[in-house]
C-alpha cells in the first residue's frame, strides 16, 4: 500500500468537505469529487494525498447504498491508498452498516474503529449511547429526519441492525487507562471474532487515543466516524507522511456571495434567520410545495424567481431559501420529496449564477445541507472541490475546480452544524 495518500469515502458531499478539511489543514492537498456530477474521476485523482469520494447515498435504501459504495470503489487501486476512511453522520443518519461492510470487503481491511462522536459540536458517545448536546440522539431532531430518521440511541444496536460483521463495544473506562490496556482490549476483542469495533469517546483526548491505537496497527484499520475522528486521524496520518502541519489558507473577500439554505434542520433556520435580519442581503424564499408540483404547473412562478435571483445576484449578493414547512403531496415518499426540494432550489441557485454574469472568481458560494450542496454544483458541470480548510470550526472551505464557474469559493455546512451564528459569521467573513 501507498502509505502517503489517504481515501475518504462520505455520504454526503458537506460531510467529505468537512472531513476533508481535517485533512487539508494539515498540509495535505485534498481533493472531494462526486462520481455522478462529473463525468469520471479527474485524470490526475492520483496526484492528490488525499481524495475524498462523495457517494451521495445516505437517503438510499440499505441495499443501494452498499451497491453504490462498491462501484465506485471497484473504479480504483484501493491498494494506493495506506489509510481508508469511512465518514459518517456524527448523528449517525445513513446506511452506515451496509457501506462500512461494503469497504471492509472490498478493502481486505481487519477491522474497523468506529465512533461518530465529535465533542467539539455536542457529539459523544457513552457506554455505546450517543448523545448530541446531553440529548439521546433518537431524542432530538435526528429522528425526524425525513429521509433517513435514527430510532435508537444505542450503536451497538443500530448497527447490529444494519451489518452482517460482528460489533462490540469498547468503553470510556478503557480509553482512560493506560495505552496498553487499551490494546490488549483491542486485540482481545478482535480474536473474539469482532470485525468493527464502537468506540465511546467523550473528549478529545478520547479520540486522540483511538488513532493512537489505530496508527499501532498494520495494516491500518479502517477509520468510520465524523470530522471529529478525522482531526485525531489527520494529525497522526500528517506525521507518519512527514508533512508539517499547514498554515491556514487565508481568507479572501468575494464581491458577490450567493447564500443557499435548503436543509430543514431547526439549527439551520435559526443561522438563517440571523443571516437575513443582519447581512442586509435580498432574501428569496421558495415555497416548498414548489418542487412537487408538476413542471407544467409550476412553470411561470419558477421563471419569475430565476429572473429574481439572477437580478439580485447581478447587483450584488443574495440569500436563497426554501420555505421551513415540508408540504409533501398526498402518498409521496418523504425522501422523494426532500430530494425534489433541493433539486429545485439547485437548479434555481445554478440559474442566478450562469444569469447574472458573475466572474467566478468574484463569487463565494455558501451552501447549507449536503443534498443542497449537489443540487447547487451538480448543473455547473464541476470536476470537484480542492478544500483548503475550516473557514470555522466543521465548515469547509474550497474552490470549483473545473466546470464553468472553476475558482468560485465554495463553502459547505452541514445543516444541523454549529452556532446560530455561525453562517453570518462564514457570510462576514467573505463578504468584508
Amino acid at each position: 500500500m501507498d502509505q502517503s495518500r489517504c481515501l475518504v469515502v462520505a455520504d454526503d458531499m458537506t460531510g467529505g468537505g468537512d472531513t476533508g478539511a481535517q485533512f487539508a489543514k494539515k498540509g495535505l492537498r485534498t481533493l472531494l469529487v462526486t462520481p455522478g456530477i462529473s463525468a469520471g474521476l479527474p485524470a490526475d485523482y492520483l496526484t492528490w494525498d488525499v481524495l475524498v469520494l462523495n457517494t451521495h447515498s445516505r437517503a438510499m435504501d440499505a441495499a443501494r447504498a452498499r451497491l453504490a459504495v462498491a462501484a465506485i470503489l471497484q473504479r480504483l487501486d484501493l491498494k494506493r491508498f495506506g489509510l481508508i476512511y469511512k465518514k459518517i453522520d456524527s448523528t449517525f443518519r445513513g446506511n452506515i452498516g451496509g457501506e462500512v461492510d461494503a469497504i471492509l470487503e472490498m478493502s481486505g481491511l481487519p477491522v474497523g474503529f468506529l465512533t461518530p462522536a465529535f465533542p467539539e459540536m455536542g457529539r459523544t458517545v457513552k457506554d455505546g449511547i450517543l448523545m448530541v448536546k446531553g440529548n439521546p440522539v433518537a431524542e432530538t431532531e435526528a429522528s425526524r429526519d425525513p429521509a433517513c430518521p435514527v430510532n435508537d440511541s444505542n450503536l451497538v444496536n443500530l448497527l447490529r441492525r444494519q451489518s452482517s460483521c460482528g460489533i462490540d463495544l469498547v468503553d470510556h473506562r478503557r480509553l482512560s487507562s493506560a495505552p496498553g490496556s487499551l490494546r490488549q482490549t483491542v486485540y482481545r476483542k478482535r480474536q473474539a471474532g469482532t470485525k468493527i469495533l464502537i468506540f465511546d469517546a467523550l473528549k478529545r483526548q478520547d479520540l486522540e487515543a483511538i488513532a493512537e491505537a489505530g496508527f499501532e496497527l498494520q495494516p491500518l484499520p479502517l477509520f468510520i466516524g465524523s470530522a471529529g475522528l478525522a482531526e485525531a486521524v489527520a494529525t497522526r496520518f500528517a506525521e507518519n507522511t512527514r508533512l508539517k502541519a499547514g498554515v491556514p489558507s487565508g481568507t479572501t473577500s468575494a464581491a458577490y456571495a450567493l447564500v443557499v439554505c435548503g436543509s430543514a434542520s431547526a439549527v439551520s433556520r435559526r443561522q438563517l434567520a440571523l443571516v437575513v435580519q443582519n447581512a442586509n442581503f435580498p432574501h428569496i424564499e421558495i415555497r416548498s410545495a414548489l418542487a412537487l408540483q408538476a413542471p407544467s404547473d409550476r412553470a411561470a412562478e419558477e421563471a419569475t424567481i430565476r429572473r429574481r435571483a439572477s437580478d439580485a445576484l447581478r447587483h450584488g449578493s443574495v440569500v436563497l431559501s426554501v420555505s421551513p414547512e415540508r408540504t409533501a403531496a398526498s402518498g409521496s415518499d418523504d425522501r422523494l420529496a426532500a430530494q425534489a426540494i433541493a433539486e429545485t432550489l439547485g437548479g434555481i441557485a445554478a440559474s442566478a449564477l450562469a444569469g447574472s454574469g458573475v466572474a467566478p472568481h468574484d463569487v463565494a458560494l455558501i451552501l447549507t445541507g449536503g443534498d443542497t450542496a449537489m443540487a447547487v454544483l451538480a448543473p455547473l458541470g464541476i470536476e470537484g472541490i480542492e478544500i483548503g480548510g475550516e473557514l470555522l470550526k466543521g465548515i469547509m472551505a474550497g474552490r470549483v475546480k473545473g466546470g464553468f464557474f472553476s475558482g468560485a469559493r465554495v463553502v459547505t455546512k452541514a445543516g444541523a452544524f454549529g452556532k446560530d451564528d455561525a453562517l453570518l459569521r462564514v457570510v462576514r467573513l467573505l463578504t468584508k
